[in-house]
């Protein structure tokens, strides 16, 4: 595994119908490029004041949100809101389990829309899924894997390199009712190359 544009993000989150599992991917570079400026002077000030891993992941959107806010940026169809926060939350899906012992496969979007993720819930992930965003985006080789690192240590998040459906999948191998005993092969983030 190697840290690119290709390394996500699992979150897991503890609700009323069971444990859901967030999955989200980095944002496109054409997003990013957009969006640059703001992105940085977020990751800036995060760290700034001293929110890195340990408290970042909790108020990155909230920051973002701010300083966007502050350049007049956040609002309207261009607006921060509905064009990097509308792809992040894009790039998020959610695996919930079904009646059956397997796993439902919807957006974020629609997993809060159904209401199976709270106002108190949406803001950690939206925070967790910001921070990660602009960790993926701004940082690279040893410096991310030392973000990432401490996120996952903190938050209890994964850093992964399969695609959504690898990753639901590799619940259902673990998850069997007959399970023989093996799952799928996860690489530790701290044996990632740099």
């Amino acid at each position: 595994m190697s840290i690119n544009k290709q390394m996500n993000i699992v979150i897991e989150v503890e609700t009323d119908i069971g444990v859901l599992h967030v999955h989200s991917t980095p944002i496109t570079l054409e997003n990013f490029e957009r969006h640059y400026l703001i992105m940085s002077k977020t990751w800036a000030a995060l760290y700034g004041e001293g929110l890195g891993a340990i408290s970042g992941p909790r108020v990155s959107y909230l920051m973002l949100k701010d300083i966007a806010t502050s350049r007049k940026m956040w609002d309207g169809q261009d607006g921060v809101k509905n064009t990097l926060v509308a792809e992040i939350i894009r790039l998020s899906n959610v695996a919930l389990p079904d009646a059956n012992g397997g796993w439902r496969r919807i957006s974020l979007d629609r997993a809060h829309e159904e209401k199976m993720l709270g106002a108190t819930e949406m803001s950690e992930l939206l925070g967790a899924l910001v921070f990660f965003t602009l960790a993926s985006a701004i940082q690279r080789g040893k410096e991310l894997l030392i973000t990432l690192a401490g996120m996952n240590g903190v938050w209890g998040t994964r850093a992964a390199s399969w695609s959504f459906t690898e990753y639901v999948d590799s619940l259902q191998t673990s998850t069997e009712a007959a399970n023989t005993g093996e799952m799928a092969e996860t690489t530790p983030l701290s044996s990632v190359p740099h």
